[in-house]
């Protein structure tokens, strides 16, 4: 297996500098922050007052959705953004990230933002099983499944105290 090398803040901003408008800025973010896929960011449901994405539920083998947050920096974005940013499909936002890199020459697609999340999180030494939560993973072993708790507050607090920040 080779190593992963994923990019630094200050490739992370100047991708998110040349992005195109502010929806895309606001998606790039939101991913960042919150370690959810693409799909299930664009059909999120948005609770504002928490900063809370709940993802549509869907459950497969080994996706399943629950609920994550996004920082104050999203949330800035998103106050400043009339109408529902995530309003677009996948493949646009695949196409646009794939622009983005072609130009930049740095290479990020909604998969290395979820890499990023997962990667700032356990800098900021949250539990693995709580990171594996807010990607949607809840993990197999004894501790995570029947020992952890994953309510909504509960990974609020632990989210909060991560003080997630890309740009600030």
């Amino acid at each position: 297996m080779k190593p992963k090398f994923l990019p630094s803040k200050k490739d992370l901003k100047i991708f998110f500098d040349a992005l195109p408008s502010l929806k895309y800025k606001i998606i790039f973010i939101a991913l960042a922050s919150s370690g959810l896929r693409i799909s299930e960011l664009l059909n999120a449901t948005i609770d504002r007052n928490k900063r809370m994405f709940i993802p549509e539920s869907h459950d497969g083998g080994t996706k399943k959705s629950w609920v994550t947050f996004y920082n104050e920096e999203t949330d800035n974005l998103i106050e400043s953004y009339e109408g529902n940013p995530f309003e677009t499909s996948r493949n646009t936002v695949a196409h646009v990230f794939k622009e983005i890199s072609n130009i930049t020459g740095i290479n990020i697609s909604a998969q290395t933002l979820r890499s990023v999340f997962a990667h700032e999180m356990g800098l900021k030494q949250t539990p693995d099983r709580y990171i594996d939560a807010f990607c949607g993973r809840v993990p197999a072993n004894v501790l995570a499944k029947h020992y952890s708790d994953y309510s909504p507050d509960v990974l609020k607090n632990i989210y909060e105290k991560a003080d997630l920040e890309y740009f600030n």
